[in-house]
């Protein structure tokens, strides 16, 4: 885990846990995965719900960044479900730039889902202290 500090954009990692990032669109896994992998994170991009089903099968992720519109024939929903019943320890964080404030609460509501984030991204790095906060909180990975 990082440890706890005051800027994450300087976190040390001891350990190495993964991040799944799925996106259809290339540029927004890349972007995430520099600035993690700069923090010492071992990131996979998943370009839709079928690599990341078989990323699933094969690896443990500590967290799952997923757009919550895929174009491929597995949707966002699906990645959760397979997710949580083959990595129930791992958070899972869902981005869109398409839904709506009431679609995105919609979306969550009764739902294990961790964070909701925005596309476009107001913040870069708001949003990867957030995602590194949620890794932090969870001592099991």
């Amino acid at each position: 885990m990082p440890p706890a500090n005051q800027n994450s954009e300087t976190r040390v990692v001891t350990e190495t846990p993964k991040i799944l990032i799925v996106d259809d669109e290339e540029i927004i896994g890349d972007i995430l995965r520099r600035r993690f992998e700069r923090l010492g994170f071992d990131v996979i991009i998943a370009l839709g719900g079928r690599q990341a089903m078989n990323f699933l099968e094969h690896h443990t992720p500590a967290l799952v960044v997923c757009d919550a519109i895929l174009q491929d024939e597995v949707a966002s929903n699906e990645v959760l479900d397979a997710t949580r019943h083959l990595h129930p320890n791992a958070k899972f964080v869902v981005m869109s730039g398409h839904l709506r404030t009431d679609e995105a609460l919609s979306f969550i509501t009764g739902r294990d889902i961790s964070l909701f984030i925005k596309k476009p991204f107001s913040s870069l790095s708001s949003v990867v202290t957030q995602l590194a906060d949620l890794l932090e909180r969870n001592p099991t990975l």
